[in-house]
């Protein structure tokens, strides 16, 4: 995976400007991971938010200790609008009480990136 062209996942953000889903390499820190069998992990942006990252057609998995290193992704990035309506329901589904529930009036970003190949740094 070239240098060059890798982008840190903090700014994958500024990468979709024309397009919901771009072809790309990211690097991060990973924040969290499958602790069962390895088969997702989440990067770090910054600002509180995550890139999920999974691995095309769970052909490989990533270590279980994981979390805290270093990663690089080859993939697919992908950027969905969760609509209001959507993340109103997510919370009452998670027992938050009406008025959070009533607190949530605009919609957000959500990141998915789905990973052809991943290197972790020792």
């Amino acid at each position: 995976m070239p240098s060059a062209k890798v982008i840190a996942a903090a700014d994958l953000i500024i990468a979709f400007s024309a397009s919901d889903t771009i072809e790309t390499t990211i690097s991060g820190n990973i924040i969290a991971s499958c602790k069962h069998s390895g088969c997702w992990m989440d990067l770090d942006m910054g600002n509180n938010e995550t890139v999920h990252v999974t691995f095309l057609d769970e052909s490989f998995t990533i270590p279980l200790d994981a979390a805290g290193k270093n990663a690089i992704a080859q993939g697919v990035a992908i950027r969905e609008l969760i609509p209001v309506e959507a993340l109103q329901n997510f919370a009452r589904e998670d027992g938050k009480s009406q008025a959070e529930v009533a607190a949530i009036t605009e919609p957000v970003y959500a990141y998915e990136f789905i990973a052809a190949g991943v290197l972790i740094e020792e």
